[in-house]
């Protein structure tokens, strides 16, 4: 992850921010975070809940999280993937 870090961002001045505006810049924003040591990361699912909590009195269910996965291509690889990724995961075929 450095070196591909380094690849593409070695020539570029470090930012004040980051906004981790694709779904799965969340996973390597840890690597983000320590490539660009002062940047401040934004989350955009985080922005998002925090906007829409703020602004339509939407509040959270529950503690429990649910999260559904869904492939036009390789079921099979996303699944393999996110159970790598995402710890205790436990992901089924529909």
């Amino acid at each position: 992850m450095d070196s591909a870090l380094n690849h593409y961002f070695k020539n570029i001045p470090e930012p004040d921010f980051i906004i981790l505006g694709c779904t799965h810049f969340p996973l390597i924003g840890e690597a983000i975070q320590k490539y660009f040591k002062n940047s401040k990361l934004v989350h955009s699912g985080e922005a998002i809940v925090e906007y829409l909590e703020s602004t339509h009195d939407i509040t959270p269910s529950s503690d429990e999280t649910k999260l559904r996965l869904f492939a036009s291509s390789s079921p099979d690889r996303l699944k393999t993937t996110a159970e790598n990724w995402l710890k205790g995961c436990k992901c089924t075929k529909l």
